[in-house]
């Protein structure tokens, strides 16, 4: 409604006298219908479209209560509002009729100032509900892109690296929030992991958590050489230059990593630690007990920067894994009891997945299996880091050769002779050879890789599985479309339409592709007990 249209009244009323009274007192300033009784007043609504009912309530056919009721339960009219206008005064009268719907009840014979009195106030409360709504469709629409911004920068694509790997796993609340994370890989060699938490939720903390990245990244690569002390002091000072709200933080955990290093050089700003395991067992207890310094934009004391005494060490152990997350994961409540699942329920998730899950999925494993046992994990943002330390013997191959097929052919058998030497089945040992053959003839036909670049080809032997990673550069070969197409495409007996595509779909369990610094890479894993006889 705006200030230079009428508003459209309603008049339902079996009685003509009073239809032609109401009319008489509010034609001035509004567009006024009638209507004889409920069912017609119904088709009236349809045909009228007012914004204001008023509706006696004893009428014949359909009462004013039943039309109340239809209009209510109608998706199309329930924003109308309704007076009642009745000679009824009982308090009976009086509920049924907001249990209805009504939102005012006007006895008959009141005076025409009081009539006149409710129709505007009625009228003005709905234009003020209208402004709402679209205020808040508005809003909806803003977080919506606010999320989608925030979504668009965080990678949850793995980082490998010689020495360990790092696998993310995020899932935004229902209210977006400012959860933000990353790996920094810079020219030293150096790798910068850290998961950051703003305060808050709405558009502000999502927007100022893509400023944290973007100042993360800034930082870690420009100060390359700094330890985490004095990125944090920087950042810090950043913040507060950037961001006057002294009520908005960032808490913030960051694991620095310098090769040939054998530990990771942490800090804590006002973030909880990781949980650090070792064959299945958490480790490290007392030494992340209570650490943490001011989060980040509350540091406010002269002289309390952060130093070296923030500090502390996780050494790069083979077998260890380390799993950093945000406090959505460990404030998720039980839907029944609201107990917070906590560090330990969390902790105890991960042993549980330890031993049953391959370690690159168990990022991915974690809030399903919170949610199986009951946990709420939509209320915050849910952020996890998985590093996983790679074990010596766990990397039986890692090379890096020219765009060729014989080169690539010979990584197979040497891939080959690793996984037969680590006490694989024949079968099996020779299934990953073939399909090392097939999957780097397609890259090598539709890669476009020219001819001073190269391959490198990752193998790596677990208990009951292997890990199989070839990165390249140039164009990607749609290795998942086309096994879709494949699978579509597939007749009733199970014969492909594709034999190299084919002999791929047979072997490989697990399949991940991702281009991440200017290369595609490619993670397959097979399973040492899978069945490869049709091969």
């Amino acid at each position: 409604m705006t200030k230079d249209t009428k508003s459209r009244i309603l008049i339902v009323d079996d009685d003509p006298d009073i239809r032609l009274l109401v009319v008489g007192i509010l034609q001035k300033d509004y567009i006024v219908d009638t209507a004889e009784n409920g069912k017609r007043g119904l088709e009236k609504v349809a045909e009228f479209l007012p914004d204001l009912i008023l509706m006696d309530l004893e009428m014949p056919e359909v009462t004013g209560w039943e039309a109340c009721e239809r209009l209510k339960n109608d998706p199309r009219t329930n924003e109308i509002p309704i007076i009642v206008l009745t000679a009824k005064s009982g308090i009976n009268d009086l509920r049924k009729s907001f249990d209805c719907g009504a939102v005012d009840y006007l006895i008959k014979g009141a005076t025409m100032e009081e009539l006149k009195l409710r129709v505007r106030n009625t009228l003005l409360m709905k234009e003020k509900n209208e402004q709402i709504r679209e205020w808040k469709v508005r809003m909806d629409n803003e977080l919506t892109l606010a999320g989608a911004l925030q979504e668009s920068i965080l990678s949850t694509k793995p980082e490998y690296t010689d020495a360990f790997d790092v696998y993310w796993s995020h899932r935004p609340s229902i209210e977006i929030g400012g959860d933000v994370f990353g790996t920094v890989r810079c020219v030293t060699g150096r790798t910068c992991i850290y998961v950051a938490d703003v305060s808050g939720h709405g558009v502000a903390p999502a927007l100022l958590s893509c400023m944290i990245m973007a100042l993360m990244s800034e930082l870690l690569h420009t100060h390359h050489e700094s330890p985490p002390s004095e990125i944090c002091n920087k950042l810090e000072s950043r913040f507060r230059t950037y961001v006057k709200n002294s009520e908005l933080f960032v808490t913030l955990f960051l694991m620095i990593h310098d090769p040939p290093e054998d530990h990771w050089k942490c800090i804590s700003c006002g973030h909880h630690g990781p949980l650090v395991y070792k064959d299945h067992q958490r480790i490290m207890l007392d030494e992340l007990a209570g650490i943490g310094g001011f989060p980040i934009g509350m540091n406010f004391i002269p002289g309390s920067e952060f130093g070296h005494k923030d500090e502390l060490t996780i050494p790069v152990a083979p077998g260890m894994t380390v799993v950093l997350f945000t406090d959505g994961v460990i404030e998720a409540c039980d839907g029944k009891s609201g107990k917070q699942c906590g560090t330990d329920g969390v902790d105890t998730i991960i042993r549980g997945l330890l031993k049953e899950e391959p370690i690159h999925n168990l990022a991915s494993r974690i809030l399903p299996k919170m949610e199986f046992l009951g946990f709420c994990t939509d209320k915050d943002d849910c952020s996890i880091a998985i590093i996983d330390v790679i074990g010596i013997e766990t990397t039986a191959i890692s090379e890096t050769v020219s765009p060729e097929l014989k080169q690539m052919k010979d990584l197979a058998s040497a891939s080959r002779e690793a996984l037969t030497a680590a006490k694989w089945p024949q079968a099996a040992s020779s299934a990953v050879e073939a399909f090392i053959v097939e999957y780097a003839s397609n890259i090598l036909v539709d890669g476009n890789i020219d001819e001073d670049e190269n391959i490198k080809l990752t193998l790596r032997i677990y208990e009951n599985y292997c890990l199989v990673l070839i990165t390249y550069p140039g164009s990607s070969w749609a290795f998942e479309e086309s096994l879709r197409q494949l699978y579509e495409n597939s007749t009733e007996s199970g014969i492909y339409s594709d034999e190299n595509l084919t002999r791929i779909s047979l072997i490989v369990d697990q399949v991940h592709l991702h281009r991440y610094g200017g290369r595609h890479w490619g993670i397959f894993q097979v399973n040492k007990k899978s069945n490869f006889t049709s091969l």
